[in-house]
C-alpha cells in the first residue's frame, strides 16, 4: 500500500509539473491541448480523493480543483479556455446532480456528453465546409482533411467511457479518466501527429490493453491471498438508522464469521452493478444455511438506506467502512465483491464482480454446497 501511494504522488507531482509547463509556460497551446492540461490536476486529486474518501468527496474535490485550475489560469495568461470552460460547467452541473441525488452514475455520464459534444465540432465542419475546427487552432486544410478522424476519435471516446462506467468498478473508471482518456487525447492532439497512422495505431493499442485486461480469462475469479486463511479482523460499526423487519441491523465483526457459513458482500448505493445484483443477493438470503453480511463500502447512510428500502435487505448485519481501510484489509479490487466463509473462519472462495443470474448458478451457488459440505 506504501508503494502505491508513493506511485500516486509521484504521477501527481508529474502532472502538476506539466499543467504548469503547458499551461503557464507555453500560453500558445491549442485550446484542446488547454483543456486537457487544465484537467489534469483536478484529474489527480480525483483519483486521489476517491481512492482515499470515496466518489462522493472525491467528486466535490474534483469540482472544486477544476474551478480553481481554470481561475488560476485565468489570472495567469489572460484568458478563458474556450473548451475547459464549457466542460468545468458540465463537471459542475453533472457533479452538483450526483450530490444532491447521490447517484454516482451522472458524473460517470459526464465524460460521454463532453465528448460527444467535441465530436459534433468537427462533424459540422466537415458536413457545412465549417472552419469550426479552428477552434483547436488546426488549419482549415487540415481540419477539412481530417475532420472525420477527429469526429471518430471524440464519439469513440464517449462510447468508451459508457463502456468502462457500465463494466468496470468505480475505481478503475475513476483511474482511466486521468491514465487512459488523457494520455489518448494529448497524443491525438499532438501539433505533428500522423493523420492517419497515429489514430489507428492508438486505437489498436488500446483494443490490445482492454483485451489483455478484459477478455484475458474470467475477472471474477482472480486469485486471492486470502483465501484458505481466517478473514481479517473486522470491526466495523452499524450503518446508522438501517433497520430489518422493524429491528436495527447490527454493525460487522470478525466474531460474526464462526460457526456458520457466511457470505459477505461488498456493496454501495453508488455503484452501478450493486443495483443489478441486488435481487440475486435477496435470493440468496432465503437460504437459511448461510449467514449473509454485507460490507458498505465508503458510502453515505442516507443514501444505504434508500438503497435498501428500494431493493430489500438481504443482509443480517452490515458494517459502515466509511473509510475503505477494512475493504483493504479484505483485500477488495472494486465494489461489489462478495466472498464465501466457512464455519471454521476462514475464506473458501472470492467472487470479483457482480452476482449475475449466470454465475449465481454456475458458480455461487456450488460454491457454497462446497463450503457447506466442508464446514
Amino acid at each position: 500500500m506504501t508503494a502505491l501511494l508513493f506511485e500516486w504522488a509521484l504521477g501527481t507531482v508529474v502532472l502538476a509539473v506539466l499543467l504548469a509547463i503547458t499551461v503557464i509556460v507555453s500560453r500558445s497551446a491549442t485550446a484542446l491541448q488547454s483543456k486537457l492540461a487544465l484537467s489534469i490536476v483536478p484529474l489527480a486529486t480525483f483519483v486521489a480523493a476517491n481512492f482515499s474518501l470515496g466518489i462522493f468527496a472525491g467528486t466535490k474535490i474534483f469540482m472544486a480543483a477544476l474551478t480553481i485550475t481554470l481561475l488560476i489560469s485565468r489570472a495567469v495568461t489572460g484568458r478563458w479556455s474556450v473548451l475547459a470552460v464549457p466542460h468545468a460547467i458540465l463537471v459542475l452541473i453533472f457533479g452538483s446532480l450526483t450530490l444532491a441525488l447521490g447517484d454516482a452514475t451522472l458524473i460517470k455520464l459526464e465524460p460521454t456528453i463532453s465528448n460527444a459534444l467535441l465530436g459534433c465540432a468537427p462533424a459540422a465542419a466537415y458536413f457545412f465546409h465549417k472552419p469550426i475546427l479552428a477552434t483547436f487552432q488546426i488549419n482549415e486544410v487540415t481540419s477539412r482533411k481530417h475532420a472525420l478522424w477527429w469526429t471518430a476519435f471524440f464519439f469513440s471516446l464517449a462510447v468508451l467511457n459508457e463502456v468502462i462506467w457500465r463494466t468496470q468498478s468505480t475505481n478503475f473508471w475513476v483511474n482511466f479518466q486521468l491514465l487512459g482518456f488523457v494520455p489518448l487525447t494529448f497524443v491525438f492532439a499532438a501539433p505533428r501527429y500522423l493523420p492517419f497512422v497515429m489514430p489507428l495505431a492508438g486505437f489498436a493499442a488500446l483494443g490490445a490493453l482492454f483485451f489483455v485486461r478484459l477478455g484475458a480469462g474470467d475477472a471474477s475469479r482472480i486469485p486471492s491471498a486470502l483465501i484458505g486463511h481466517d478473514a481479517p479482523a473486522t470491526d466495523l460499526p452499524p450503518v446508522p438508522g438501517l433497520e430489518r423487519d422493524g429491528k436495527p441491523i447490527p454493525g460487522l465483526a470478525t466474531a460474526d464469521f464462526k460457526g456458520a457459513v457466511t457470505v459477505v458482500n461488498v456493496w454501495a448505493s453508488w455503484c452501478v452493478p450493486c443495483h443489478d445484483e441486488a435481487p440475486l443477493l435477496m435470493q440468496l438470503a432465503r437460504d437459511s444455511r448461510i449467514r449473509l453480511v454485507g460490507i458498505n463500502y465508503k458510502d453515505q447512510a442516507d443514501n444505504a438506506r434508500r438503497f435498501l428500502g428500494r431493493y430489500g435487505n438481504p443482509f443480517t448485519a452490515s458494517g459502515a467502512d466509511v473509510s475503505g481501510r477494512t475493504a483493504i484489509e479484505w483485500g477488495v479490487y472494486g465494489v461489489p465483491e462478495t466472498f464465501i466463509v466457512g464455519r471454521d473462519g476462514k475464506i473458501a472462495y472470492k467472487l470479483v464482480g457482480p452476482i449475475t443470474p449466470e454465475n449465481i448458478n454456475q458458480v455461487m451457488k456450488p460454491e457454497i454446497e462446497k463450503a457447506l459440505a466442508s464446514s
